[in-house]
């Protein structure tokens, strides 16, 4: 493992010790799954991400994560990514309540390097329907675990994967869905021919997210065409100073090409 995800493992740890041991309250009892229903376009999960270890701030825009997140729903969004880990990311678990406060109660996604059943609580009473469980920092008993409780929460998991070892690692759980992540962990680059590869080995009955990388309208057509049915899109959105324009004329450039 990487020098990174070293450090992100032991401030994971130093966040999670500091967590009370809170009972669950689900408040958002929405099903994450349903965005995967029959759409007239493609299922995007747009990201609030203001900053990232690659390439440092990302958002130079002056909208706050409500009102991001209102404009990628208006615009088209299926549910919304938050970025929740703090020392890298500049995110904020906080972000995820005040959408469901201010957003009527959004699908959204906690994305944050998961390690223990306490971030899924933490998760469930901030108002998410999905988690990110990512092979890559997680032994098989640990990703298991993670993945029943998120099931008993009601949480859809989202289980991450990056090469065809963590792909058959993730298999083995025959989740329901499989992100796979373009972005290479141990040198942060970012390869869509992961994806592109990857995607022959993903059950047929799960269905496949395609994370990171993705700009393109032809992008989005061609991993459509492999058999992904979600995009998670992040940085090439936030680096606009309106978002939700971007993904606009996103969606519009999709709609014209297929």
């Amino acid at each position: 493992m990487n020098s990174f995800l070293e450090c992100v493992k032991a401030s994971v740890n130093k966040r999670v010790a500091l967590l009370p041991d809170i009972p669950l309250h689900r408040i958002n009892h929405k099903s994450f799954m349903d965005i995967f229903k029959a759409r007239n376009m493609p299922v995007v999960i747009s990201e609030i991400k203001f900053a990232s270890p690659s390439r440092g701030l990302i958002y130079f825009g002056e909208e706050n994560h409500v009102q991001i997140a209102k404009g990628y729903l208006h615009s088209g969004a299926s549910a919304i990514s938050v970025l929740t880990e703090p020392n890298y990311f500049r995110g904020n678990v906080s972000y995820i309540h005040d959408l469901f406060m201010h957003c009527d109660q959004p699908q959204v996604l906690m994305k944050d390097f998961i390690m223990h059943p306490k971030q899924l609580k933490l998760a469930v009473n901030h108002g998410a329907t999905a988690i990110l469980l990512m092979t890559s920092i997680l032994d098989d008993n640990t990703l298991k675990t993670l993945y029943d409780t998120a099931i008993a929460y009601g949480l859809t998991p989202i289980v991450e994967v990056h090469d065809e070892l963590t792909l058959a690692r993730a298999n083995d759980l025959a989740p329901m869905v499989i992100g796979v992540n373009n972005r290479n962990l141990h040198t942060l680059e970012v390869d869509l021919n992961t994806a592109k590869r990857l995607i022959k080995n993903v059950p047929d009955q799960c269905v496949a997210i395609c994370e990171s990388g993705l700009s393109k309208a032809s992008e989005i057509k061609e991993m459509l065409a492999l058999g992904y049915e979600g995009f998670l899109i992040g940085s090439s959105l936030m680096s606009q100073s309106e978002p939700d324009l971007a993904l606009k004329k996103l969606l519009a450039e999709v709609a014209d090409e297929t």
